[in-house]
């Protein structure tokens, strides 16, 4: 008996959402395919916050990272059937139109569907084939955040745990919101419409790739000593310097992405450090003119760099701008270094001390607001009650 197909229309069904995600990343992710199915959102893409979206917004956009898929059916679409995929953003707006097609589970290989010749209880996964061509039913536009293809299984099938996969040709932001990517698939055959079950997903993110954090793994627990008239440091006779600690700016680990499809680096999104060091005690045993003395910053273990005293502010000591690297960040590389005369006869005062790190960005698509701040340092406090 002939099977009188019921095609969809917009006044039968709605365009809906749904389905298991899949989304594509770049190398800097740790799999080139991560399955988002993940109602905490713990394999969404990242992308750095850093990335600064102005009135006119930012478009995302990659060669293959923003791609999704969701799953068609578990146990497959049946011959004689039309199938209604929509995939809708929770925000943004499509940069281009995305294009769609069926493929396997995998979600890559382009091998959705059995032609009615190999659909038999002997054919293997060898036999798949691609599955028809794809139309597109409604939205899709730049002016879109939803779009809506159509299909028909026609005399083949679209085999179990088959995958919509949706090419997304970039995203347009206009804040730094965490997108969701719905899917939901809907088939018609001759006994009406039937709603597969929808799941939605985290689709991306937006977190911070830098951050400015304390360094004391190398900090000195040394004091003013007393029994040394507060001339010395009391790790030894004479002592004259002590470590503070410092602050560095450190990457994450997370592999965020940026607005186009280049690996990221700290130099990419910043291009200077500089280091002003306070204390609010002030310099004055550091900082004696041709007696000696010095505040310094400590270059790795290096030759230290000078932080200058400042002439308008005696409680102000600013290191040179040094390009922003992750050599240059690494632990103890920012150590703050003060010396004395080891012939000292200033008292030393008692100060808490502080870091104030100003990073400079490498262009003005990114902030440096991550990267900057005060970090607290070591402060200089006596042993024991003045003579």
């Amino acid at each position: 008996m002939e099977r009188n197909l019921m095609t969809f229309t917009k006044k039968k069904l709605a365009a809906a959402i749904g389905g298991t995600l899949l989304a594509s990343v770049g190398a800097q992710q740790a799999q080139a395919v991560v399955d988002i199915d993940n109602t905490a959102g713990a394999t969404a893409l990242n992308y750095a916050s850093e990335l600064v979206i102005g009135t006119s917004g930012i478009e995302l956009s990659h060669a293959s990272e923003l791609n999704v898929a969701g799953l068609i059916a578990v146990n497959g679409v049946q011959a004689a059937t039309d199938v209604r995929v929509t995939l809708t953003l929770s925000s943004g707006k499509f940069a281009a139109a995305p294009t769609f097609k069926i493929v396997a589970a995998d979600g890559a290989a382009d091998t959705g569907c059995k032609t009615a010749a190999n659909n038999t209880a002997t054919t293997t996964a060898t036999d798949n084939s691609a599955c028809p061509a794809t139309t597109l039913f409604s939205g899709g536009t730049t002016a879109d955040s939803s779009v809506t293809f159509n299909t028909s299984t026609g005399t083949g099938v679209v085999i179990a745990g088959a995958h919509a996969l949706f090419t997304i040709n970039g995203v347009d932001v206009v804040n730094q919101s965490a997108v969701t990517a719905t899917v939901t698939t809907v088939i018609a055959d001759s006994f009406g419409p039937t709603n597969l079950p929808d799941n939605s997903a985290a689709y991306f993110a937006f977190t911070p790739y830098l951050a400015l954090v304390p360094d004391a793994v190398s900090a000195e627990a040394v004091f003013i000593d007393v029994a040394q008239n507060s001339l010395f440091f009391s790790g030894a006779t004479g002592d004259d310097e002590i470590n503070v600690g410092g602050a560095r700016v450190t990457e994450s680990a997370l592999g965020q992405l940026i607005a186009a499809s280049t690996a990221i680096t700290m130099p990419i999104i910043l291009a200077s450090n500089q280091h002003t060091i306070t204390a609010a005690g002030g310099f004055a045993a550091f900082n004696q003119g041709t007696a000696g003395g010095s505040v310094a910053l400590n270059n790795g273990g290096g030759a230290n760099i000078a932080a200058v005293v400042s002439t308008a502010d005696a409680t102000l000591a600013v290191a040179p701008s040094a390009d922003a690297t992750t050599a240059k960040n690494a632990l103890a590389f920012n150590d703050v270094i003060l010396t004395i005369p080891s012939a000292n006869a200033v008292t030393i005062t008692e100060s808490t001390l502080t870091d104030t790190v100003t990073s400079v960005t490498a262009a003005a698509l990114y902030s440096a607001a991550t990267s900057s701040g005060t970090i607290a340092l070591g402060s200089l406090t006596r042993n024991g009650s003045a003579a």
